[in-house]
């Protein structure tokens, strides 16, 4: 048979239905901020503190949670507290709950929009995760292994220190730094870059007397690895079409 320079149009109405399915994911994304409702593993609230509330997350699919070890997670003021539940196949608790532990999250909520929350210090955030420790260690008669993702896992390192490590069985951490001197330059003394940090603090604050917003983390965190940025973005656009796997990495992308 010979062939045709006739135009495929199965192909071309495939080709525009694409279209079609990524420009209406694109609108309903813009208007509402996300395609489906968030799945997240279930929990309760169980104690309110003066800065914090803390979660016991409890997922249905696993038996009683009582009588487990308990894990107190704790993130960093930058990032959500749901840092820890992300996504069904991206949750830390409920990764921990079929693994045998009863977990436990702190949630500082988000400064900007908690009363006094840009007034709060350092000592506001360790006296809360030494509160968490005491909470959960009454709620279970256990001590408790606390576990921190960067800056809160700094604030459980000072929290145990404070408490003496009173009720705690452990500390793991992530991305935590302990001695900062090895990230520095040798040929640089500590003194001075101290002094530096010290001047680039006071000039934040004066340029921002209420903290840095969120906006401004966010896109610091980004600028860091600008490559990786790019291609997230063009791994959605590439996906826009297909409103399954944009379902399935909702969370995370949300995130």
């Amino acid at each position: 048979m010979a062939a045709t320079d006739e135009p495929d149009s199965g192909g071309r109405a495939a080709g525009l239905g694409g279209i079609a399915s990524a420009l209406r994911n694109g609108i309903e994304i813009a208007r509402k901020g996300r395609l489906s409702e968030r799945r997240e593993t279930p929990y309760e609230v169980v104690h309110r503190g003066t800065h914090h509330q803390l979660r016991r997350y409890r997922p249905t699919d696993v038996p009683e949670t009582d009588g487990r070890d308990p894990v107190v997670l704790v993130p960093p003021l930058m990032l959500s507290a749901d840092l820890w539940d992300i996504a069904p196949d991206a949750s830390s608790v409920a990764t921990l709950a079929r693994m045998g532990a009863d977990p436990f999250v702190v949630d500082f909520g988000s400064p900007e929009e908690e009363e006094g929350g840009l007034e709060r210090t350092l000592t506001d955030h360790v006296v809360a995760v030494s509160d968490a420790v005491d909470e959960v260690h009454r709620a279970t008669g256990r001590p408790v292994h606390l576990m921190g993702y960067s800056q809160g896992g700094m604030f459980a390192y000072q929290a145990a220190a404070y408490r003496q490590s009173a009720r705690i069985a452990s500390i793991v951490t992530f991305g935590s730094g302990v001695d900062l001197h090895g990230g520095l330059p040798s040929s640089l003394p500590t003194e001075l870059v101290i002094r530096v940090l010290e001047q680039m603090s006071e000039i934040q604050d004066s340029l921002m007397p209420e903290g840095v917003p969120s906006w401004a983390t966010r896109l610091g965190f980004q600028l860091l690895d600008p490559v990786k940025t790019v291609r997230q973005r063009i791994q959605f656009l590439a996906t826009l079409s297909d409103r399954e796997a944009l379902e399935e990495r909702e969370g995370v992308r949300r995130f």
